[in-house]
């Protein structure tokens, strides 16, 4: 039992008061209690606002910000509503800054993307480009279409499969890869290919991939190859004559010699061309002013029966220079005949 003593001067009382020890202490520990109780649920109040302002404006801003950067990676580009007033909110407009910037480079190399295919689309070539692997990365160009092909059809494609029955191209793909820029010629499905191939380098010095371009030159070599047919079909005709012919430029230098003029000079076509007529056939030396007063005035000159010496003897050759201006090319083909029987025959006559 407690006992409790109270002293009241005005009245000169005392007044005393006793209760049980549980009684007393009752209202002491119901006031820890509530005091306990309004303390506990102050601190819950508290984590539970801290939490919703976390949430609100940490984790939820910041849930879209990494959001939208991982959307950015995925290709993505889309901005943010600003939070003002926070750190947050400075973040977010430097990032949207940022997927502005990035939306900008996007389109401009979205346009030189198709600029360049639309140059590819016209350009008679195949332009190409395959990676460290072999696999082709880029395959554009209007000369797809002689291959059967439309553009990017081969994109993902190895080219040691693709042309797995070609040697040429393999070799020199090995080259590329290896870093090695070359040029060279094959032929695919019957048409003959010039490609040029340029690795592309990183900053080590690691080949990153390879392009290349290939023309079609079919037409060219069937070109060529037809000329030289026709110019040894004429060679032949003209070493096939007895006629001694020789081509000169304004110059008076070998650009022609047949067989008769490699029987006269005992000099092939090798050894005459390109040097001074007068030195490789000098019973011409005293016909070089008439032959370019003959080129000069674009007319033929005919000189019959010029006396020859050789080897004691007289011979006689009708000179007929024949003079060249077409293509600006200027020169003159000169044509000897011997004619020492017919001018014998008339002397006996």
């Amino acid at each position: 039992i407690r006992a409790h003593v109270q002293y009241f001067p005005f009245w000169d009382w005392y007044i005393i008061s006793f209760a049980y020890e549980a009684d007393y202490n009752r209202p002491i520990e119901l006031a820890y209690r509530v005091t306990y109780l309004s303390a506990a649920s102050v601190f819950v109040a508290v984590i539970i606002t801290l939490l919703t302002v976390f949430h609100l404006f940490i984790k939820k801003p910041l849930n879209r910000l990494v959001n939208a950067t991982e959307g950015v990676s995925d290709g993505k580009l889309s901005t943010l509503d600003e939070v003002p007033g926070s750190e947050f909110g400075h973040l977010m407009h430097a990032f949207n800054a940022m997927v502005v910037s990035l939306d900008h480079e996007k389109s401009a190399v979205r346009d030189l993307i198709e600029q360049l295919q639309s140059i590819y689309s016209t350009l008679p070539v195949v332009v190409w480009s395959f990676d460290r692997a072999g696999i082709f990365t880029l395959s554009e160009g209007r000369a797809l279409a002689g291959l059967g092909l439309k553009p990017g059809q081969v994109v993902g494609q190895s080219i040691f499969d693709l042309y797995k029955d070609n040697p040429v191209i393999l070799e020199y793909a090995q080259k590329g890869i290896g870093g090695e820029a070359c040029e060279y010629e094959s032929e695919v499905m019957g048409k003959i290919y010039h490609t040029v191939i340029t690795p592309v380098f990183d900053t080590s010095g690691e080949v990153k991939w390879v392009n290349g371009l290939a023309l079609d030159v079919t037409e060219r070599r069937t070109a060529e190859a037809e000329l030289r047919q026709l110019r040894n079909y004429l060679a032949n005709i003209i070493d096939s004559m007895p006629s001694i012919l020789i081509g000169v430029d304004k110059a008076g230098r070998v650009t022609q010699w047949n067989s008769g003029a490699r029987r006269e000079t005992g000099l092939t076509s090798d050894e005459a061309t390109g040097r001074p007529l007068d030195a490789v056939f000098p019973q011409l030396a005293d016909s070089m002013t008439p032959i370019r007063e003959a080129v000069a005035a674009h007319r033929v000159l005919s000189k019959p029966q010029q006396a020859w010496p050789d080897e004691g003897q007289i011979r006689y050759v009708d000179l007929t220079i024949y003079p060249l201006a077409a293509n600006e090319v200027e020169g003159a083909v000169i044509r000897v005949d011997d004619v020492t029987e017919q001018v014998r025959i008339e002397e006996l006559l």
